[in-house]
């Protein structure tokens, strides 16, 4: 009997560092699978990496290269079933937006042999998923920007910082990046303040009180400008600079008008005129740190298909800009071209006698 059971063949799965290193022979085809998961308060920003995403990949002449995209709630089955579908499609690679996203299907990416690419905001550190192996984290650059602007605000602008802080920029560490780059070039952190939707005057009144002479407002979207708005209708005899996920130059120009403000930036226009050029020719839109991202991945995707990189063994350099706002344009007024090492956050803890909660 046991001579007429057919033989099982074990096929090995391969480890997921082997498609994103060096491949032996160089691909032909390409099938990049991206689950889209956009932030509540940055709606739009997965269309924008796609963009981003698509150009660099139509670049690549020699390579036959494919993109399928699904939306999904960044968590619970859809989000499951979606990640599952792209690799079930053939998917060689499988892009997410979060950290969390990545977290949720990098089992199914690592039981499958299929690379993952996490393209998020950069608002954390470090987080566990970019050490594991057949992973790659490439971001926006959040925190770098934060830790160069509170490192820059301490050695040029004069006296202590108070920080604004909407409850979804708390989630991150760009709160703790800034204040730590502000402390370790000699400044005084007077204290914080987290400002719910509609209490931006309440806490701007908290600022000024608190006779800080620089105002850090953590915030996105129309939040950051109620509260830049706030600060400008209170007189707050201070100093802005402005701390948050995806704000882009013609924010930073528009929140300028009211009066000057300062911000750092890892994508800036005048810094890389061929990459905007081709972005914006590509895409018919003005560039943006997001399209940038997805163009940067493209690329790095496409050099390790045909054997001119190894994604493991990339890193993103920490070139970042401060610039200043004001009167309807913007100018750069320092430069970071070296690579920014994390900061020691639990060193920037502020003392919770410092920290002022506020509710509507």
């Amino acid at each position: 009997m046991l001579g007429n059971v057919a033989p099982v063949v074990l096929r090995r799965v391969p480890p997921a560092r082997d498609l994103l290193a060096r491949p032996d022979t160089p691909r032909r085809s390409m099938h990049v699978g991206v689950v889209v998961t956009d932030p509540v308060d940055r709606p739009g920003r997965g269309a924008l990496l796609l963009d981003g995403l698509r150009l660099g990949l139509d670049r690549a002449r020699d390579l036959d290269a494919v993109i399928t995209a699904r939306g999904s709630a960044p968590f619970g089955p859809a989000l499951l079933d979606a990640a599952a579908g792209l690799l079930e499609g053939g998917a060689d690679f499988l892009v997410v937006t979060s950290t969390g996203v990545a977290d949720l299907v990098g089992p199914l990416c690592a039981t499958r042999g299929v690379g993952l690419v996490v393209a998020d905001e950069g608002d954390r550190v470090e987080h566990p998923i970019q050490h594991r192996p057949g992973v790659l984290r490439r971001t926006e650059r959040t925190w770098q920007e934060a830790y160069v602007l509170g490192q820059w605000s301490a050695r040029h602008l004069e006296g202590g910082l108070f920080q604004l802080v909407t409850h979804e920029e708390e989630a991150g560490d760009t709160v703790l990046a800034l204040r730590a780059g502000f402390t370790e070039a000699g400044g005084h952190v007077a204290g914080s303040v987290e400002v719910w939707p509609r209490s931006a005057s309440a806490g701007a009144l908290v600022a000024r009180v608190s006779g800080a002479r620089i105002i850090a407002v953590h915030a996105t979207g129309h939040q950051l400008h109620e509260i830049v708005g706030a600060l400008h209708a209170a007189r707050v005899p201070a100093d802005i600079v402005v701390v948050g996920r995806g704000v882009d130059e013609p924010t930073l120009v528009d929140l300028g008008r009211r009066g000057p403000v300062y911000a750092a930036s890892a994508w800036h226009r005048t810094d890389a005129p061929d990459l905007v050029v081709a972005l914006e020719r590509g895409t018919g839109a003005r560039a943006d740190a997001v399209t940038a991202l997805g163009y940067d991945v493209a690329g790095l995707l496409v050099d390790a298909a045909r054997g001119d990189g190894d994604l493991c063994a990339t890193d993103q350099d920490g070139g970042l800009v401060v610039r200043r706002a004001a009167s309807g344009r913007s100018t750069v007024v320092a430069r970071r071209a070296t690579p920014v090492d994390a900061p020691d956050l639990a060193a920037a803890e502020l003392d919770p006698s410092a920290a002022l909660p506020w509710h509507a």
